[in-house]
């Protein structure tokens, strides 16, 4: 059972791609792109309006060093895109870091809220580890990464010069 508070702006909407993570991580990540927030009740999720000073919820970060590890221990033969759309390029990394994985649990890649899913992105790059192939995109496209225990995800950019 979902119940939406009324305040909640009911034209928002969520795509996003997420491999073994539980309902509360979906929930936790789909109300951070989505700009709302949400309380666990016995019987039902209450989605409610976003708090003014809303930070990432401590969950979401625990683990942050596995997945640095996994996404620098995954090796791209590699990568080539021309003038691709990031959210294809984020597509199919996600779906590369799945099958090149040893483990094959792959990485979780989100695009977050005003980040440009048509931003295009061009790079030719082999044998490269895939923190450096998001590093680079993160370059190209102008937007911030940051890396939380289940996912990786693409930020509008805080500042010009920021990286």
């Amino acid at each position: 059972n979902v119940l939406v508070d009324p305040r909640v702006n009911r034209d928002v909407s969520i795509t996003m791609t997420l491999h073994k993570v539980t309902k509360g991580i979906a929930f936790a990540y789909a109300a951070e792109l989505g700009g709302f927030d949400y309380r666990e009740e016995r019987h039902a999720i209450r989605i409610i309006p976003r708090p003014a000073k809303a930070t990432v919820k401590a969950f979401l970060k625990r683990g942050k060093p596995v997945i640095e590890r996994r996404a620098a221990g995954i090796i791209m033969p590699k990568v080539d895109f021309e003038d691709t759309e990031l959210r294809q390029v984020v597509d199919d990394l996600a779906a590369a870091s799945r099958q090149l994985d040893p483990g094959k649990r792959g990485l979780n890649l989100l695009l977050g809220p005003g980040v440009d899913p048509q931003t295009p992105v061009t790079l030719e790059l082999q044998n490269i580890p895939m923190a450096q192939v998001l590093k680079y995109v993160g370059d190209f496209a102008r937007v911030d990464i940051r890396v939380d225990g289940h996912a990786i995800v693409f930020l509008k950019r805080r500042k010009v010069g920021s990286r």
